[in-house]
């Protein structure tokens, strides 16, 4: 995973240079009430 400050990104996100994508770390992604949501819905 490649690393930037926080004012390099905004700087590229705001520019549309690249994607930002690339900088998160998506294995720690999650959704917020997205497990509440799952249990009701059983």
């Amino acid at each position: 995973m490649k690393t930037k400050t926080d004012e390099e990104l905004d700087r590229i996100f705001d520019d549309g240079e690249e994607d930002v994508l690339q900088y998160a770390d998506m294995s720690t992604a999650h959704r917020p009430k997205r497990e509440k949501l799952r249990a009701m819905s059983v």
